[in-house]
């Protein structure tokens, strides 16, 4: 076997994840695979940014531009890339929604929400009331396995 560079870990990661129906699924992930970055931008006038493609990550965080017009964000989400909902809690009640500020790092405080969202818009206020922002307002995205 190869020595491995002092400080590398080479493995794989077996997780078990709660899949919300009584079953767990079983998710392979690489210890080393880092956080990804994508930009979504909403543009001046606009309240929801184009599509994101999160490929086999979740959304783990937001960084929020250094201007931002007052409105909380939610989120559009697809499964396919063509057609687009409102994001909505487990118990469909109300919309998921985070509190932002400008020039802010908000991480994710519900992973289970995001177990198979592939595709996600950012929507600047909510489905019903949207807020057109004042600017192009980019956001970056984390996301992690």
């Amino acid at each position: 076997m190869a020595d491995q560079p002092y400080g590398v870990l080479n493995t794989q990661l077996k997780l078990l994840v709660d899949t919300s129906d009584g079953y767990m699924a079983e998710r392979v992930t690489s210890a080393n695979t880092p956080p990804a970055t994508a930009l979504a931008t909403i543009l001046n006038g606009a309240a929801l940014s184009a599509a994101v493609d999160l490929k086999a990550m979740r959304l783990s965080a937001i960084i929020m531009p250094a201007a931002w017009t007052a409105a909380a964000l939610t989120f559009a989400v697809s499964a396919d890339g063509a057609t687009y909902y409102p994001l909505y809690d487990a118990t469909g009640g109300a919309e998921a929604s985070w509190t932002v500020a400008a020039g802010l790092y908000i991480a994710n405080s519900n992973f289970a929400l995001w177990k198979d969202i592939r595709f996600i818009k950012l929507r600047s206020g909510t489905a019903a009331s949207p807020v057109n922002q004042g600017a192009d307002r980019v956001i970056t995205i984390v996301s992690a396995p």
